[in-house]
């Protein structure tokens, strides 16, 4: 007979995190990517598709927002289920999504929230292919960045939330102040598109109570880009949340993580483990 009044940790369930994202049909960003950082930390993840994208390495294709009732029941399945520890969010299809996640998140203010604001595909740009349409833009910054634990702009993002067009840490620290301004908890800008002449690389994260931290890094020369880092950093962020560590600790932890995830990705794709 086995008792269930065990008194190892083994038995408790694993936090609970939920992604609401793009689904990316090579696996190897979006939501599919989450689940795999999720399940290499030890995690329990849950998943909402936001966004269906036809996507590769080399950029976006296609995209198409899941219709609205269908993301209402989605976001009710995945946080009525069991609350979530953490919450993260990627690419949100339009204003509408935007303000319904909002809602559902501020009627749960024990969840912490971690949005990696994809507003637009990096290397899709030149196609024309923007995630969100300005009215989205102005809805994440109006309803969801309120409500919102950390934000993890790249710099890009961060010209596209802020204007600010980031060439060193100042530019970086100026930015990500805006976005504190804006009602954000803490701001993380990553620092992977600096340029190769400034003396710093690293990223930076700021907290709306003055907290700051550097984390310095040293350039990684790869054979090609690598697809789905914001997401998977972002994804590991929430998991160390859920685990129950401080903000500066969480971000720590899983940098530690990503890094040989990246250094290991000669052919451009992340492939998370511990």
């Amino acid at each position: 007979m086995v008792s269930g009044d065990s008194k190892s940790g083994q038995d408790l369930p694993a936090p609970y995190v939920v992604s609401v994202a793009g689904s990316d049909p090579g696996g190897g960003a979006g939501l599919q990517l989450d689940l795999k950082v999720m399940a290499a930390l030890g995690l329990d993840g849950g998943a909402v598709p936001a966004v269906l994208t036809a996507q590769d390495a080399s950029g976006l294709q296609a995209t198409e927002a899941v219709p609205r009732s269908f993301f209402v029941a989605s976001v009710k399945a995945a946080l009525e289920r069991q609350t979530p520890m953490a919450v993260k969010t990627g690419a949100l299809g339009d204003a509408p999504q935007v303000d319904v996640l909002a809602k559902f998140l501020e009627a749960r203010p024990e969840i912490a929230v971690v949005c990696d604001p994809v507003g637009l595909a990096s290397r899709s740009a030149r196609l024309g292919l923007f995630l969100l349409t300005p009215a989205g833009i102005q809805a994440m910054r109006t309803r969801l960045f309120p409500r919102v634990t950390l934000l993890t702009p790249n710099l890009p993002e961060l010209a596209a939330f802020t204007g600010v067009v980031a060439k060193d840490v100042g530019g970086m620290e100026e930015g990500a102040q805006r976005l504190l301004e804006a009602g954000v908890q803490a701001v993380l800008v990553k620092g992977g598109h600096l340029p190769s002449q400034s003396p710093d690389f690293g990223d930076l994260l700021l907290t709306a109570n003055g907290q700051r931290n550097w984390y310095p890094e040293t350039r990684l020369c790869l054979p090609r880009p690598v697809h789905g880092t914001g997401c998977a950093l972002s994804t590991a962020i929430a998991c160390f949340l859920a685990k129950g560590l401080m903000l500066p600790e969480a971000v720590m932890e899983a940098k530690r993580c990503f890094r040989p995830w990246l250094e290991a990705a000669k052919d451009g794709r992340l492939r998370p483990h511990l």
